[in-house]
């Protein structure tokens, strides 16, 4: 029979021990083009939520009502 022991990890989760700009650095030590590749992440992100939008102004089962909800809620988060 065999006992399996039960091991518990702790991390702090706490961001304010480390700066944006530190966390930049550390994060370059291990990929080198870590900020072209969130930079064209996000212009991916942008380029779907324009993709949505418009998805939404051409859909005809959506209300005008709906249309212009989607469209803020989009708008407001780029």
């Amino acid at each position: 029979m065999s006992i399996l022991k039960i091991k518990k990890y702790v991390y702090s989760a706490d961001t304010s021990r480390i700066s944006e700009d530190e966390l930049l650095r550390d994060l370059c030590k291990f990929c080198p083009n870590i900020e072209e590749l969130t930079t064209a992440s996000n212009h991916n992100i942008e380029e779907e939520l324009e993709h949505n939008i418009q998805r939404a102004k051409e859909s005809d089962t959506l209300t005008d009502e709906d249309k212009n909800v989607l469209e803020k809620k989009y708008r407001n988060y780029a």
